[in-house]
């Protein structure tokens, strides 16, 4: 049988283009955290909500200047089978986005996505 691992796990909780997913009744970081919060207090959560690619950056170096490694991250956005729409300003392909997330040496990355049918996505696109 094999023992439990009961060390602290970090979170780190990404939640792309959080206007978009608030007005879309959408946004879950914050809940998220909460619940993760009670579940498992002694774990370091963090929750990073992010507005534009610059704003992002900027909170993901702030981290990386803490020295925490992540042992799972949640990303929750849009996105499709390319990648990852960042802000409404910016889609990021999925290479990109393991880029962003490699120096916290995630073992396990779960991604919560809407993902858009074609004819909406392109729709959304050209407007």
């Amino acid at each position: 049988m094999k023992k439990i691992d009961r060390r602290r796990k970090p979170l780190l909780i990404l939640e792309c283009d959080s206007d978009k997913l608030t007005q879309q009744n959408l946004a879950m970081g914050g809940e998220l955290r909460s619940h993760a919060k009670l579940a498992f207090p002694r774990n370091p959560i963090d929750f990073v909500q992010s507005y534009s690619e610059a704003d992002l950056l900027e909170k993901l170096v702030a981290l990386l200047e803490t020295k925490q490694l992540y042992k799972n991250i949640v990303i929750i956005g849009h996105s499709n089978r390319s990648g990852l729409q960042i802000s409404a300003d910016r889609f990021n392909n999925w290479e990109g986005v393991a880029n962003w997330i490699k120096p916290f040496e995630p073992h396990r990355v779960i991604l919560l996505a809407v993902l858009l049918p074609v004819n909406q996505a392109v729709a959304e696109r050209v407007i």
